[in-house]
């Protein structure tokens, strides 16, 4: 029932649309629609009544939303100087133990007297400290140059459009954790670590393609796909 997800889950699409090859928009969008009219129909009622207090923050208790927003923004600020107090990490879960330092008390969360981080980013900065901050921006900027590595090496192969179907599914489910991990602490979710595992593998198939241009005979040797697969 969290907004925040939701958020990072059309994110995801549109990074589909955009990352989805030119011939085949027209079955993105088609699929797309029929995936929120599922989704019309699937959704329950605490997730209705989220979206409806969302409606309400925004056009009729303004203040309320003010309130709720501010509150992430504090919140992230306080991981962030946690950060710069602690260099090296203050530890796994380490915001809820210094939370009621750096954050007001209406903040805390009652039934265990701190506060977790509400931002993937700002949690990395308070528990990993710099150390984590670098990795996970080398994982990051690692991500953005392996998209864009594997759409230039799959161009023109046999495989290309199978390559790009994979690329899109594959950016798509990690720009939508990387989106939601602005309103949730993300990390130790295990989703999006075997997605990039997978998309390690994807740039190598990609690379390898590039040995098998369109209309190529004989075997798919290292691209790994089977002999005459289709996407």
């Amino acid at each position: 029932v969290s907004r925040g997800a939701f958020v990072g889950f059309f994110a995801g699409g549109l990074f589909g649309f955009v990352a989805s090859p030119k011939r085949m928009r027209t079955q993105y969008i088609v699929v797309g629609i029929l995936a929120i009219v599922l989704l019309g129909m699937l959704a329950h009622d605490a997730l209705i009544q989220r979206f409806q207090s969302l409606y309400t923050g925004l056009f009729v208790e303004a203040d309320d939303l003010d309130r709720s927003a501010m509150s992430r923004f504090d919140i992230a600020k306080a991981g962030f100087r946690m950060g710069m107090d602690y260099p090296l990490g203050a530890g796994w879960r380490g915001t809820i133990v210094l939370s009621p330092y750096y954050i007001p008390e209406h903040y805390l969360a009652r039934d265990v007297g701190g506060r977790a981080a509400h931002n993937t980013l700002a949690a990395v900065a308070a528990e990993q400290g710099f150390p984590g901050m670098l990795i996970y921006l080398s994982i990051l900027f690692w991500f953005w140059r392996t998209m864009l590595r594997i759409k230039r090496d799959a161009r023109g192969s046999r495989h290309e459009t199978q390559i790009m179907l994979y690329r899109l599914a594959l950016g798509a489910a990690i720009i939508s954790f990387l989106v939601s991990g602005n309103f949730h602490n993300n990390l130790s979710q295990e989703t999006p670590y075997w997605c990039l595992a997978m998309l390690a593998v994807l740039a190598r198939l990609a690379r390898d393609s590039r040995t098998q241009p369109n209309g190529a005979h004989g075997s798919a040797g290292n691209a790994g796909f089977p002999e005459g697969s289709k996407p």
